[in-house]
């Protein structure tokens, strides 16, 4: 494999890694507020069923 075929593979492998760290991070942390608000609006709802 050419040296010049490499680096631009390379590149194309760090790039692809950084977008999915920024999308998987975005998910986690949607996730994670979603958990939140179901935690903050369902435990008031449980209180209130008993």
């Amino acid at each position: 494999m050419p040296k010049y075929y490499e680096s631009q593979f390379l590149k194309f492998i760090g790039n692809a890694l950084k977008e999915n760290a920024v999308i998987l991070t975005c998910m986690s942390a949607f996730s994670h507020i979603i958990l939140m608000v179901n935690f903050a609006t369902g435990m008031p709802l449980k209180f209130r069923e008993n």
